[in-house]
């Protein structure tokens, strides 16, 4: 039982912060979709940053589902949403490693999808063609990446913004030659620290490798112990020992047991005195008919008494005796 207690108080918490987690990622995921902050990176059109937010909001709402059917589930004893506790939770885990393997495998494709993504943007044009909220939106990410160019530094030779990708003085104290451009300018000290945007971005996950990794490690260790803490709860309570649903279903039955029973067995203490009575009249033998007839003939019998006892019997006896004694 103690054993039982801690599994579910364990599940209950666990899937407590799978629950605010979930929340915290449907905010981020809708923060990055509707945010007018980001509004000048959303208009570069780019389809990877699309499919990621949508990624996130429908992660976000699947770990809130998770962490409502494990809690209510672990709380109140029911089998029947740990059951569908468990089944999304190994469904989470099975895309996650397969999400992860194809991931490692097509690591070569993912990248040309995004390079391909960048491309498609421009489709062969100057960026001075675009609109200038998309001029815009380019330098802001840049800035936000501290990066120059979408796959090449050299993307904007011919790119007439001045403060698009200004060459730094000094990178300590942040301060940039605005007159000279970086992508015009193909000295190894510009190269050096400008990258391409892509490059950037594949550079800082390959720097974090190991502690995506071992986060990644991390929660689906949580998610299988997770599951198996479901498991042995939903076949314990499916078993009979649903001490919640058994606390339900007990006035129930004791509600049929009523039912079923007979309205005669359902008395007062009155009625209990009143049977009592009637069966101890029911032990007692019934009378004899003979015996009252008897008793009957016997009182009509008795005037005539008087009528037996006479006296003429007696001179007989006296003359007997008198001539026994003339003998």
């Amino acid at each position: 039982m103690a054993a039982s207690n801690m599994i579910r108080y364990f599940l209950f918490a666990f899937n407590f912060f799978c629950w605010v987690g979930g929340l915290a990622l449907l905010a981020i995921g809708i923060w990055l979709r509707v945010d007018p902050g980001l509004a000048p990176v959303v208009t570069l059109e780019l389809g990877w940053f699309y499919s990621a937010v949508y990624i996130i909001i429908i992660a976000g709402v699947v770990t809130i589902a998770i962490g409502f059917l494990g809690c209510c589930g672990a709380m109140r004893e029911n089998s029947t949403l740990l059951k569908a506790y468990v089944g999304l939770l190994a469904l989470m885990f099975l895309l996650e490693v397969v999400a992860g393997i194809l991931g490692f495998v097509y690591r070569g494709l993912l990248d040309r999808w995004i390079r391909d993504s960048f491309s498609r943007t421009f489709d062969g044009r100057y960026i001075d063609d675009f609109p200038d909220t998309f001029q815009d939106a380019v330098v802001y990410f840049q800035r936000r990446m501290d990066c120059c160019g979408l796959n090449t530094p050299f993307d904007w030779e011919n790119w007439q913004e001045v403060d698009s990708c200004p060459c730094p003085i000094d990178r300590q104290v942040n301060t940039y030659d605005w007159n000279e451009k970086c992508q015009e300018d193909r000295h190894d000290r510009n190269l050096s620290v400008y990258r391409s945007c892509w490059d950037n971005i594949s550079l800082w996950l390959k720097n974090h490798i190991i502690v995506i990794g071992i986060v990644g490690l991390a929660v689906c260790l949580v998610q299988c112990l997770g599951i198996y803490c479901g498991v042995k709860l939903s076949l314990q309570y499916g078993n009979g020992d649903d001490q919640f649903l058994s606390r339900l279903k007990s006035p129930i039955k004791i509600k049929k047991a009523k039912k079923d029973v007979p309205l005669q067995s359902v008395t007062t203490p009155k009625d209990e005195g009143e049977s009592l009575v009637k069966e101890k009249e029911k032990d007692q033998p019934p009378p004899k008919e003979p015996e009252v007839e008897a008793a009957v003939t016997t009182k009509e019998a008795e005037p005539s008494a008087p009528a037996e006892e006479t006296e003429p019997l007696s001179p007989p006896a006296e003359t007997a005796e008198a001539k026994e004694n003339e003998a």
